[in-house]
C-alpha cells in the first residue's frame, strides 16, 4: 500500500521548511523530490499560476505544482512543488568551457520561443490575473485592464498613474522606441532559474 497523500497546511509547510536544506534565500529542498519556494510577495501566487500554464501548454520541462498556501498573518505566500532534476545553473556556469556556454543559450532561446507562444491565451497582463494591473501602485483599485495590444498595454498604466498623482509623471517615457508594429509575446521579467532546480 502506498502513503496517503500528505495533507499540506500552513504549520505543516514551515515545519518542512525549518528542517529542510536551503537552496536559495527563497527556496528550500523538503527531500522526498519536494521544494517550497517562499515569500511575502503575493506575485508568487501568479507564479504558481504560470508554472501550471507553461506545463499544460508547452513542452518546456516545469516543476509540478503540489499546493500554493497564503498566510494572511504574515502575507506570505508558500508554493510547493516537485524538485527538477539537476545543478543549478547559476553554481555550474563559471565551471563550463564556451562551447557547453553555447549549448546552453541555444537552450535558452528555445524556451523563450516557446513561452512567446504563449501569448495567444487571453488579454495581455498577468497570469492568474486576466485583465487586471495588481499590486502596481495599487492600480487595481482604478478598474480593469483591458489591453489586447502593445499600444493599450504601454497606455494604460501612464493613463492611471497621471489621473493618481495629477500630473504627468510618465511625461519622460518616448514612445519612440516602442515598436507598436510588433505582435507581444508572453515574457517573465524577473525570470529566473532557481524554483524547481
Amino acid at each position: 500500500m502506498s502513503d496517503p497523500p500528505i495533507e499540506w497546511t500552513l504549520e505543516r509547510v514551515k515545519q518542512e521548511i525549518s528542517k529542510g536544506s536551503r537552496i536559495t534565500e527563497t527556496v528550500v529542498d523538503i527531500g522526498n523530490g519536494l521544494v517550497v519556494k517562499y515569500g511575502r510577495r503575493r506575485s508568487h501566487l501568479r507564479e504558481a499560476e504560470a508554472t501550471k500554464l507553461i506545463a499544460t501548454r508547452t513542452t518546456i520541462p516545469v516543476s509540478t505544482i503540489i499546493k500554493v498556501l497564503y498566510d494572511d498573518a504574515e502575507l506570505t505566500t508558500y508554493i510547493i512543488s516537485t524538485k527538477l532534476p539537476g545543478q543549478s545553473l547559476s553554481l555550474l556556469l563559471p565551471t563550463l568551457n564556451p562551447d557547453w556556454k553555447i549549448t546552453i543559450e541555444e537552450d535558452i532561446k528555445k524556451i523563450m520561443r516557446e513561452l512567446s507562444s504563449l501569448d495567444t491565451y487571453g488579454p495581455l497582463g498577468m497570469v492568474g490575473s486576466p485583465s487586471q494591473f495588481l499590486d502596481f501602485h495599487d492600480f487595481s483599485a482604478h478598474g480593469t485592464w483591458e489591453a489586447t495590444n502593445l499600444s493599450e498595454f504601454v497606455d494604460w498604466p501612464m493613463q492611471k498613474a497621471n489621473k493618481r498623482w495629477g500630473s504627468d509623471i510618465f511625461g519622460h517615457i518616448d514612445l519612440r522606441y516602442f515598436d507598436f508594429t510588433k505582435p507581444h509575446v508572453f515574457s517573465h521579467g524577473d525570470l529566473v532559474f532557481d524554483s524547481g532546480t
